[in-house]
């Protein structure tokens, strides 16, 4: 192996294998961040994109459009706000039971109180 080496030609065949192996792995990783990258905005842009849901007025049916409501939190959420009347923020549904930090930060951008 070490006779492979000594020549120059060797040598540079191998730097030039090692050059190109370093160079598709870069445009394959770029190329997967991409694709992330871009399923992500998409993602974000369909959230933007539909109508907020008003937590003092949806009914069940209506919470149940939000991702990871369920019908019981809806049914929660909606006894909450009967008892405690109408939420004066959003950040306010931490309050209700089965709703945490976690579920606000990804209902936060779909819901409101008007």
């Amino acid at each position: 192996m070490r006779e492979f080496f000594k020549s120059s030609k060797a040598m540079v065949m191998f730097a030039l294998v090692f050059v190109i192996i370093i160079v598709a792995y870069n445009i394959y990783d770029t190329s997967v961040y991409s694709s992330y990258k871009n399923a992500y905005t998409t993602a974000k842009a369909q959230i933007y994109e539909t109508e907020l849901v008003n937590i003092n007025t949806a009914n069940v049916d209506l919470f149940c459009t939000l991702p990871g409501i369920k019908e019981a939190t809806a049914e929660a959420i909606i006894l909450y706000r009967e008892e405690h009347g109408d939420f004066k923020t959003k950040e306010e549904i931490v309050n209700v039971k089965g709703i945490g930090e976690n579920d606000y930060k990804r209902l936060s951008p779909l819901i409101t109180v008007e």
